[in-house]
């Protein structure tokens, strides 16, 4: 009984750490199945997907810093306050 307890608080631990999605179920059931192979190739896979969609990201937003350097910087320095005030309560608003 005590082995049980002490096994569902540290599984119940570790397991809140990471944010769980389905990737992180897939590999944690391949780990369950002993299928360590196949669990170190869905995390990669993720990582890599991770990476190419930041990539993407990164330059989506360096292309529009190109095509538009002066006006854009000149834009975020006039309005840096009122634009972080809107992101913040944006941000709140989607929490909550």
């Amino acid at each position: 009984m005590i082995i049980n307890l002490i096994a569902g608080i540290l599984t119940g631990y570790i397991v809140s750490m990471p944010p769980m999605g389905p990737i992180s179920f897939a590999m944690i059931s391949k780990g369950f199945k002993n299928e360590v192979k196949e669990g170190h190739a869905i995390a990669v896979g993720a990582a890599f997907m991770d990476f190419f969609f930041c990539l993407i990201a990164f330059t989506g937003i360096t292309l529009i810093f190109s095509f538009f350097p002066f006006a854009v910087s000149d834009f975020f320095a006039k309005n840096s306050d009122t634009i972080e005030i809107i992101l913040t309560f944006a941000g709140c608003v989607i929490a909550i």
